[in-house]
């Protein structure tokens, strides 16, 4: 086994960067999960970077949420030219409840009720 002991110390810094496991793969080449995961996993990290790396966090999974949505619409639309989202159902839905109220007060006014 070869040791990379400059892979290793520039996985520790990007780590404490607040980069995560996939971006440090994608900055030194050749390098597997499993090998970084043992590298890093005797790493305390201080309250500062733990709390950098949770932001890092949630910026990439709101971007792969807001991606995984953009893709599902498409694909709905490719399905179904006519496709608006749920804007159209929405509408619906509140032409039916004002409908329904419109009934109700009718009905309430009629019967005294």
């Amino acid at each position: 086994m070869k040791m990379r002991l400059e892979d290793k110390i520039k996985a520790i810094n990007l780590r404490i960067e607040g980069k995560t496991h996939r971006e440090i793969r994608l900055q030194i080449p050749n390098l597997a999960k499993s090998t970084l995961s043992n590298w890093l996993s005797g790493l305390k990290l201080t309250p500062k970077q733990e709390k950098k790396l949770k932001n890092n966090l949630k910026k990439i999974n709101y971007n792969a949420k807001a991606r995984s949505a953009w893709t599902h619409r498409k694909k709905k639309k490719e399905k179904n030219p006519d496709y608006k989202g749920c804007i159209q159902l929405r509408v619906l839905k509140t032409a039916f409840y004002w409908r329904v109220m419109g009934w109700l007060k009718e009905l309430t006014t009629e019967y005294n009720l």
